[in-house]
């Protein structure tokens, strides 16, 4: 890492410090949750923003200590009440319904409420003020390639919820630069870790190992860059204190791919158990394109950040988590 990454590390929990605000919209989902946690940790006031109606499992344990606002991103009057109460610093954007739609109705939810949200949530930083705005954009905005990807290569999305992440990407960058919206991009590739859904690629691989079930898998071949969640928080918090243009890109991944059997084979090693995978038996998707690993040269230089942990290491810990808190949580998707 770039010998100044310490410094950086430094002002970037300054950043989001004891007392500051912060606001995290997605706060019930895998990713949001985790920087929920991260902030409480720092001891900074959190407003963990949720859908109406969504579980809160993730993040209960911290609950009264991180205030939960229950709100809906295309509701403007109701962000407008929700930022006053809030007052917010720092916003972490990770707003984003989970899954591949497939129907119609489910398209236009996932479309109106990724742009149209992403939409009022900017203006209403911009109108009534927040001092650094974090969106979490994703690879499956790029154009499928077999090399390594840089922030410059061709967006040109093969699924739905690439599409809709690509939409978003364009509304954020053109009212940064019209309203100088103090915000960052950070584009991640395959996070993994605790609180994901148990429903994914690794929780699935990892209860199949443990609990002894049958894996269905995708046919040989499917690579992905796997980022572990720990250094996407660590990326989210320098992105606060980094002096970036508004609506700048920065990719966040491992910089390596790995296929599924790969992932399979680390898995068998660090739990000592064999995985009864079935290749081939679970369709390959259009999120399932080819896709080179991320290059992130642009954020060492920018802020100092760079993956630190390997696949196995992020695994092995996984794994831990399973067993100690996963197996118990009420977290279904």
């Amino acid at each position: 890492m770039d010998p100044r990454a310490g410094e950086r590390v430094t002002q970037a929990f300054e950043a989001v410090a004891p007392g500051s605000s912060v606001l995290v919209t997605g706060a019930a989902g895998f990713i949001g949750s985790n920087i929920v946690r991260a902030a409480a940790g720092r001891g900074a006031r959190v407003h963990a923003m949720v859908r109406p109606g969504s579980s809160l499992g993730r993040i209960e344990d911290l609950l009264p200590s991180v205030q939960a606002h229950s709100a809906d991103l295309t509701d403007p009057a109701s962000l407008r009440s929700l930022w006053k109460t809030a007052r917010p610093d720092v916003v972490f954007h990770c707003a984003m319904k989970a899954g591949h739609p497939a129907s119609p109705e489910a398209r236009e939810i996932l479309l109106r409420n990724g742009v149209l949200g992403t939409l009022h949530l900017l203006e209403t930083a911009a109108s009534m003020g927040a001092r650094r705005i974090v969106h979490l954009a994703s690879s499956l905005e790029y154009a499928p390639s077999s090399s390594s990807l840089r922030e410059d290569h061709q967006v040109d999305p093969v699924s739905f919820r690439g599409a809709v992440k690509a939409a978003e990407l364009i509304v954020c960058r053109q009212i940064a630069r019209e309203r100088r919206l103090p915000l960052v991009v950070l584009r991640l590739f395959s996070v993994y870790g605790p609180w994901e859904s148990p429903r994914r690629f690794i929780p699935s691989a990892i209860r199949a190992a443990l609990e002894g079930t049958e894996l269905p898998l995708t046919p040989p071949g499917v690579r992905r860059d796997f980022v572990y969640v720990e250094d996407v928080v660590e990326a989210c918090f320098l992105a606060v204190a980094a002096e970036t243009p508004p609506g700048e890109v920065f990719n966040v991944g491992s910089g390596k791919v790995h296929a599924n059997e790969e992932v399979i084979a680390s898995l068998e090693h660090v739990t000592g158990r064999t995985i009864r995978a079935r290749p081939g038996e679970h369709p390959v998707g259009a999120s399932d394109a080819e896709r080179g690993p991320a290059d992130c040269a642009k954020a060492q230089e920018a802020f100092g950040w760079a993956p630190s942990t390997p696949l196995e290491a992020g695994l092995e810990a996984s794994v831990e988590w399973w067993r100690s808190v996963g197996r118990r949580n009420r977290v279904t998707s």
